[in-house]
């Protein structure tokens, strides 16, 4: 009798702080486009705060119940350093904005 495994060899789901990590670094292009309108406008674009809204980073570490991933502060670290590396003012106002 021969067993056949049908599973994939890899079958590694993505966490929840990988997925958040990933959606901050897809932000990247529009964030980086806004950066010199941020800076020159001294308030981040409407544009930033509904897209960041939209991808779910402003509940990092709001508790499930309320809706929010609940994350750790490593996993809300990560995503602003992700956001600042296209937007430093976005992800200025994402780290004061965090339990949104």
């Amino acid at each position: 009798m021969t067993l056949t495994d049908t599973a994939a060899l890899s079958t590694s789901a993505v966490t929840e702080r990988e997925r958040l990590v990933a959606a901050a670094r897809d932000l990247s292009p529009p964030l980086r486009s806004n950066a010199a309108r941020a800076e020159e406008d001294r308030r981040v674009p409407q544009e930033n705060i509904d897209a960041l809204r939209n991808a779910g980073l402003f509940d990092i570490i709001k508790p499930a119940r309320f809706g929010g991933s609940e994350e750790g502060f490593r996993t809300f670290l990560e995503v602003a350093l992700e956001i600042g590396r296209s937007c430093a003012s976005t992800a200025w106002v994402t780290t004061l904005s965090r339990c949104r």
